[in-house]
């Protein structure tokens, strides 16, 4: 209420009646003098607010050398009015566009009040809350939003991220425009990379959307680089014959059990050094494969497999006997070690029984191929020697997937598409042999 309307009341103190009309026909009262001051004119019998009636201010109004909106969206806990205000239009028709566009949102559910959150402020606290994800994931999703999302994008706010500003940023990092967190410049990415960091992006504006904090995803319609495979970009293996070379030197190889394991089942760094004792069954000839030992902020950490499902897998002869006379070499170590020990339970361990670190082990398979003169390739290129070598012997490709631990078939399909042909080849030649010997 305003200063005029307190002293006039102030006089009728005497007359509560007065007082309680006039504090009932206020509202009736602001309504009739912002219509005169919008439409310059009184508003007519029909346009005249009934007694009583609960009136809504007007929505579009002038403010200052432009045009502003002032929406009733909801009410709060107690009761009150809850508004959404936009300004800075220049006419009244924008204003009155931009009016009917939150009165749509509203009637369909999918209005978002305007907030001052930036894409960094916003990506900073999901990447901080990623408790849904394994930890190596967690510390990708990091490095990326704080060497490269935030950099760049993070001075929008969220609610004006638009996907021009997603098409500039993706063209910027290819061509070398990123710029980490120092103000360093980055070299370009590849177009494996910006896509990951593309599904980052639409997967943290995909929770701002089920949190209300914007309209729409902004990254569904941007367009992300397309990966270009050249003829030679496959999969680098082993042959057999070279598997075979790289597991002659037993004597001299401390942890021989370990790349036994690595070479005839197709597990991941992480499982078989995540593995423990009783993971293993020398009479059933069997491993379960149930945790996985990941390297984050360079520290080891135990945590689930990549797919979070747990699997066993068949061991030939030779890898059990492996195993048993690694146990043994083991036990001798702990003795020999005493109380200083660590008796954490791992399978493959240093001489005092400390796990093992992901990394030491990459650097201790580079050593030893290099030494063999072997062709150099990854260890994670291991699996990939198993399962091509699995494949192009007859092994179902079900069963390699499910060796392999893969989510699905297709997964498996995809990777391996390259021993397609082998294996197809392969197939004409049995059929054709089955044809020929028949008729002879």
């Amino acid at each position: 209420m305003d200063k005029q309307s307190n002293r006039r009341l102030s006089q009728c103190k005497g007359n509560p009646a007065i007082v309680a009309i006039a504090v009932a026909i206020q509202p009736q009262i602001h309504q009739t003098t912002a219509y005169t001051r919008e439409h310059n004119r009184l508003p007519t019998w029909t346009e005249w607010p009934e007694f009583g009636e609960e009136v809504e201010p007007v929505s579009v109004y002038r403010r200052g050398n432009g045009w502003a909106v002032l929406l009733d969206v909801d009410r709060d806990g107690h009761g009150k009015r809850v508004r959404h205000y936009e300004g800075g239009f220049k006419t009244k028709r924008e204003a009155q566009r931009a009016e009917t566009a939150a009165r749509s949102r509203l009637a369909t559910g999918t209005f978002v009040s305007r907030n001052s959150m930036t894409v960094g402020e916003y990506f900073e606290q999901w990447v901080s809350n990623r408790f849904d994800v394994r930890p190596t994931t967690a510390q990708a999703y990091r490095s990326y939003v704080r060497n490269h999302i935030v950099p760049r994008l993070g001075h929008f706010r969220l609610q004006d991220l638009s996907t021009q500003n997603l098409n500039s940023f993706f063209s910027d990092l290819l061509e070398g425009g990123s710029v980490k967190v120092g103000g360093m410049s980055g070299g370009p990415l590849s177009a494996t990379t910006v896509r990951q960091i593309a599904a980052i992006l639409h997967k943290g504006l995909d929770d701002a959307l089920r949190s209300g904090l914007v309209v729409r995803n902004v990254s569904e319609a941007a367009t992300k680089p397309r990966v270009q495979r050249s003829a030679n970009d496959h999969i680098k293996t082993w042959s057999g014959s070279e598997v075979e070379l790289f597991l002659t030197d037993r004597s001299s190889n401390r942890l021989y059990a370990m790349w036994v394991v690595f070479a005839t089942t197709g597990m991941r760094r992480g499982e078989v050094l995540g593995l423990h004792w009783d993971d293993f069954s020398a009479e059933r000839s069997t491993l379960s494969v149930r945790r996985s030992l990941s390297v984050v902020d360079r520290r080891p950490v135990l945590g689930p497999t990549k797919t979070a499902k747990g699997r066993q897998i068949p061991l030939v002869p030779q890898t059990v006997e492996a195993l048993k006379r690694w146990r043994a070499t083991q036990t001798a170590e702990r003795l020999a070690w005493g109380p200083s020990w660590r008796n954490d339970g791992f399978m493959f361990t240093l001489e005092d029984g400390t796990p093992l670190h992901p990394d030491s082990i990459s650097a201790a398979f580079r050593k030893v191929s290099a030494q063999l003169a072997l062709p150099r390739i990854r260890l994670h290129d291991l699996r990939h020697t198993w399962a091509t070598l699995a494949l192009v012997t007859g092994v179902p490709m079900k069963v390699v997937s499910e060796n392999l631990g893969h989510s699905s078939i297709r997964v498996t399909a995809d990777i391996y598409s390259h021993v397609s042909p082998t294996m197809a080849a392969d197939a004409v030649n049995r059929v054709a042999n089955e044809i020929f010997g028949l008729s002879t």
